[in-house]
């Protein structure tokens, strides 16, 4: 019986294949979920490849060496952002260009304890929406967006933070 990185069960027949990386093997022999919903043998072989993420070959990519392969299954889907949400993007670009005009660019950065006061901000937006008005007045544009903006500096300034 041949082995694939979507069996159940660990097959002994594929275990040289274990160690041509110059790991141990300890970790093969735990199942995950690969994102089609079949069971992977994180780390297992197939395809001519190991799959070292836990994803079967359709997920990865298919085959190693098929034509046209192209192996960015792991890499963020940045596609999706504007195909998913087309209209929350635009709505958050016009509360950030209304924020630069009235401003600066990047002027959000250079706020004096900007996570508390991005916080708050957020939830005046949060309170607004909650009292039944859906648009900021002075905008135009939706709370939601206006808190997406002010979550997203904290988000950005967390991240900085965290880089350094």
């Amino acid at each position: 019986m041949s082995s694939t990185a979507c069996d159940d069960q660990w097959n002994e027949d594929r275990a040289d294949v274990i160690g041509q990386n110059g790991n141990d093997g300890q970790h093969y022999g735990q199942l995950v979920r690969c994102g089609c919903g079949k069971r992977v043998k994180a780390g297992s072989y197939e395809g001519g490849f190991i799959a070292e993420r836990g994803m079967c070959c359709n997920c990865y990519g298919g085959e190693a060496d098929g034509p046209g392969m192209k192996f960015d299954n792991e890499k963020p889907r940045f596609d999706l952002l504007l195909a998913d949400m087309p209209l929350a993007l635009e709505a958050v670009a016009n509360v950030l260009t209304y924020g630069a005009a009235k401003y600066a660019d990047g002027n959000w950065a250079q706020v004096e304890n900007a996570q508390r006061r991005y916080l708050a901000a957020g939830i005046r937006h949060e309170l607004a929406l909650a009292k039944g008005e859906r648009c900021d007045p002075e905008t135009g544009e939706h709370h939601l967006a206006h808190k997406l903006c002010s979550d997203l500096f904290r988000l950005e300034l967390a991240l900085r933070e965290k880089a350094q």
